[in-house]
């Protein structure tokens, strides 16, 4: 029976972290966390006095013989099952890079894109040297189309992978691993759709001998990595919220949880290492009260659509949602006091929206991807206001600030401050 393991990363953006200096925005909300890594946005600032005045930091935030008999834990599970069993020796990812009605791939894109896959290549090359594991990536690039579009959904509509394939030669894709393998003289042989569109990617860990592939949006490539361990057997560790808990706890920044790096368990999953650690064991007998069916259910709140309530460690979001990101108007109340209402796209912040900091600062105008941009109004607690226009998440063009005494400063203002 065939498993999807999802994600969301990068840009499907993530929850980043205020900084002193910079205010950094919430990009996305925590229900559909995956890391910790966005983009960053400055902090509406105004001078009086000579005294810059900044608004308080706050943080956004087929059965396989070959199992082994601890299998029946959920997360050694897809250990050694299906036709990608460890991620050892010379392993040739073919990346199909296919166009479709809505999207298609530039020559510029493609070597972007490519760009990433080879430092994601490096980063994981050494993450198994660093454990005594051999690993060597090779890609294998191909360039294809469908007939129609590629829906974002992987439960929707599965032919047009068999469509991708079979345009650049892999008949009978389904069973094309061992050809594969054969071909190129490798290990292990997974596939990589590359679709040049947003949108979530995921992958299909098969049972038996069928191809395991993945789906990595153009918008979300930075995921390659997350998503080929899927296929290996690694499991996701953001959901539910005491998961992630025990992940940070005894297995701390996992890549399988938005993280930058493989984890002991992971790498165990994988091959890299022939024994647990003491923390890959903790978390094992921490998450044993757990079902794969459990894990499941779990899974399918991630992909809802619809309007819903999703609630998570570091708050609530009450709202419309597409396969489990915050897409349309909802609100988002965080944990620590901050809150953000009104729109979202594909789980950015993105059209008209109230941000609501801890310390009672208070944002309504216009967001783009993520950040205070276009005309809006910025309230301080402690009274000064400021209306006018923001980019990239300071005061910059024209604006009017009053103080609390009533006084007031028009004219030009140029990140974050006021120039004349």
């Amino acid at each position: 029976m065939k498993k999807f393991f999802k994600i969301i990363k990068n840009t499907i953006l993530t929850l980043v972290i205020a900084s002193a200096a910079i205010l950094i925005l919430p990009a996305v909300v925590d229900v559909i966390e995956s890391g910790s890594d966005g983009s960053s946005a400055g902090t509406p600032a105004y001078s009086q006095n000579g005294t810059t005045h900044k608004p308080a930091v706050t943080t956004g935030e087929s059965a396989s013989t070959h199992k082994p008999a601890e299998s029946v834990h959920p997360y050694l599970d897809s250990m050694n099952d299906g036709s990608c069993r460890q991620l050892v020796g010379r392993v040739v990812v073919t990346v199909i890079f296919v166009g479709d009605s809505e999207s298609s791939w530039s020559t510029a894109a493609i070597s972007e894109a490519k760009q990433s896959l080879a430092e994601q290549e490096s980063a994981l090359e050494s993450g198994a040297k660093s454990r005594g594991a051999n690993l060597d990536i090779v890609y294998s690039y191909l360039i294809s189309s469908v007939s129609g579009w590629i829906p974002l959904d992987p439960d929707e509509d599965g032919s047009w992978q068999e469509q991708a394939a079979e345009n650049v030669g892999i008949a009978s894709f389904s069973s094309a691993a061992a050809a594969l393998e054969s071909k190129h003289s490798a290990d292990e042989a997974p596939v990589v759709f590359a679709v040049n569109k947003s949108g979530r990617s995921y992958a299909q860990k098969m049972s038996g001998d069928r191809t395991e592939f993945s789906c990595v949006f153009g918008s979300d490539m930075e995921s390659f990595s997350h998503e080929l361990l899927h296929l290996f057997g690694a499991m996701d560790f953001y959901y539910p919220s005491d998961i992630t808990l025990l992940c940070e706890k005894h297995l701390g920044d996992s890549v399988m949880n938005g993280g930058e790096r493989v984890d002991d368990l992971t790498a165990y999953i994988v091959g890299w290492t022939t024994s647990k650690s003491t923390g890959a064991q903790s978390f094992l007998d921490g998450s044993a009260v757990y079902t794969s069916a459990m894990l499941d259910a779990e899974r399918e709140k991630e992909n809802y659509t619809g309007y819903g309530t999703r609630t998570s460690k570091n708050g609530t979001y009450t709202g419309y949602m597409t396969f489990g990101t915050p897409d349309g108007q909802g609100k988002f109340v965080y944990t620590d006091g901050t809150s953000y209402e009104g729109n979202f796209k594909a789980g950015v912040y993105d059209g008209q929206g109230k941000y609501t900091y801890a310390d009672g600062d208070v944002y309504e105008g216009a967001w783009v991807n993520g950040t205070q941009h276009g005309q809006g109004k910025y309230t301080f607690a402690s009274g000064a206001v400021y209306i006018g226009d923001f980019a990239l998440g300071r005061f910059e063009g024209q604006g009017t600030v009053t103080y609390p005494d009533g006084t007031t400063r028009s004219g030009l203002w140029k990140n974050g401050n006021f120039v004349g």
